[in-house]
């Protein structure tokens, strides 16, 4: 990699909502995406950089009195200290008619997000790295694009459903946030 470039490596995450659903990445092959400067900003993705890619693992449990009607699921990334970028143009979807509505769903479904969908989100969270360290440590530019750094992604599932039945089941749905293990490169 060359000076002035920034390695974005993929990291894993999960949310979840316990006692009715749950997504994560179940296998992510791991990505460095190089994200060059011309010594003031970052500039591009080269059109070389690897595709993101994976499987979304997914639970649905619609419990005593329910059953599925709709689900869908996505990949997102989030950078260190950006907002997440959700790639709902990439969901996995499905609506069940009435009177074949299931009381659980279990999918694991591959994902790919190549450069040319994330290419504009890489170079946007390089510079506000950056801009962080010129601002908040007094970084010049020399000494911020002298160097290789590394920006941590998070990969998560994003999951959203219907289901029929009581809401409020035994034991209520409770909100958790929940992640897996993170891999750096």
């Amino acid at each position: 990699m060359s000076a002035g470039a920034v390695a974005l490596g993929m990291t894993v995450s999960g949310q979840a909502l316990a006692d009715s659903g749950i997504s994560y990445i179940s296998q992510l092959d791991l990505a460095l995406i190089e994200v060059v400067s011309d010594g003031e900003n970052y500039t591009s993705v080269p059109g070389s950089s690897p595709a993101i890619k994976g499987k979304m693992k997914m639970f649905l449990n619609a419990h005593k009195y329910g059953r599925v009607k709709s689900w869908a699921l996505w990949p997102s990334i989030q950078a260190d200290d950006t907002p997440k970028k959700q790639y709902q143009n990439f969901k996995y979807s499905k609506s069940y008619p009435i009177g074949d509505r299931p009381k659980k769903v279990e999918r694991e479904l591959p994902f790919a997000i190549y450069v040319q969908a994330y290419k504009t989100y890489a170079k946007d969270a390089c510079n506000q790295m950056a801009s962080r360290l010129r601002n908040e440590q007094g970084y010049s530019n020399e000494e911020i694009f002298s160097v290789d750094r590394v920006l941590s992604v998070k990969v998560r599932a994003e999951v959203s459903w219907e289901m029929s039945g009581a809401a409020n089941d035994d034991p209520p749905p409770v909100q958790v946030d929940g992640e897996l293990p993170a891999r750096i490169l």
